[in-house]
Formats: structure tokens, sequence, C-alpha cells
């Protein structure tokens, strides 16, 4: 993992706190959103690591916890994994 500089790490930590409120609205303890939330900063800054959860795919629907890909047949909300119908939320095409 590379160092970060000032901008940098504060850019992370607002980023990880984001992520560790939303785990935890989503029904998350605290230990596990701050885990998740740990696991996802480690993966930002690995370069080799392409693995996402469906917690930031479009394809995935919070309220039945399902996801609307007709080619996956389940989700895994909080589990980092590689996933060919993976499209990241708020990211237009």
């Amino acid at each position: 993992m590379k160092i970060l500089n000032d901008d940098e790490l504060i850019k992370a930590i607002a980023i990880h706190e984001r992520r560790r409120k939303a785990f935890e609205q989503s029904g998350l303890s605290e230990t596990m959103a701050f885990d998740l939330a740990e696991q996802m900063f480690e993966r930002d800054h690995d370069p080799m690591d392409d693995r996402r959860i469906c917690f930031e795919c479009k394809n995935f629907n919070s309220q039945n916890k399902k996801c609307m890909d007709p080619k996956q047949k389940f989700a895994l909300p909080y589990i980092l994994q590689r996933c060919g119908g993976f499209n990241l939320k708020g990211v237009k095409k």
C-alpha cells in the first residue's frame, strides 16, 4: 500500500466515515461497519485489488437486499468479491 500525503489522507478518512455511517444505517453493527470500511480502505489503496461489494452496485436493491441483474443468482451486500455484472453507483455511462 502506498503512503498517503496529507490531502489524500483527509479524503480517505472522509470516505471511511461516510462508508461506515452508510453501513451502520443499513443495519451493520458499529464494529462490523468499521471493519468493512477498513477493508474497503485497504482495497482502494491496493492497485491489484479489484473486488467490490454489492452495496456499491447500481444493481443492488437495498430494500430487499437482492441483486437486480438477471445474470446474478444472489447478492452478498457486504462481502468483497469480483462480479462481472458490477456497475458502480453514482457513475454515469
